[in-house]
Formats: structure tokens, C-alpha cells, sequence
């Protein structure tokens, strides 16, 4: 099957690329490759394999969970402009 631009571009068109004429050309000598690639991972014997969550298979390191700012709430209340039942109260912009 000829790789042509007409076949790379509606590839493109199909992904939602868009591919200059010379990057359809360049495309168009690779696409072998890379379906030959597709068929060799397809080939792969995977039975019984888990799946992977990340390909080095290490935890990330949690840091513990403990406040680190100061509670400013009280400040901020002194200052604002309105405040309803704890909470800021805002201009309405919508009609």
C-alpha cells in the first residue's frame, strides 16, 4: 500500500493535525516504520503481565500532612468590605 500525502494528510485530518506539505513527506517515508513498530509490539507476549502505573515503579514521597501557613481568617474578616453568616459578601454581576 503506497504511502502517498493524499493518505498522510487524511491520517492527519483524522488526529486533528496539521502537517505542512513537507512534514506530509517526511511522514510519508516513515509510516512504514512505524506501522512495522505497531506490528512488532503487537507481536509481544504479554499474558500475565500487570499493568504498569509508571514505568519505574516508584512511590512518591509524601510529605506529612501538617499546616504550614498561619490562620489569617481573622485578619481578613476585619478588613473586608461586607461580610454575611462568616462568609465574604461580593457585588452582584449578574442580573
Amino acid at each position: 500500500m503506497p504511502f502517498d500525502n493524499a493518505l498522510i494528510g487524511h491520517v492527519a485530518f483524522l488526529a486533528r493535525l496539521r502537517l505542512s506539505e513537507e512534514q506530509a513527506r517526511l511522514y510519508s517515508a516513515e509510516f512504514p516504520r512505524i506501522l512495522e513498530l505497531i506490528r512488532e509490539m503487537d507481536a509481544a507476549e504479554v499474558e500475565g503481565v500487570e499493568p504498569l502505573y509508571h514505568p519505574l515503579e516508584r512511590r512518591a514521597p509524601l510529605r506529612t500532612d501538617r499546616v504550614i501557613e498561619a490562620d489569617a481568617r481573622n485578619d481578613y474578616r476585619d478588613i473586608a468590605p461586607a461580610m454575611r453568616g462568616g462568609c465574604y459578601r461580593v457585588p452582584r454581576f449578574l442580573e
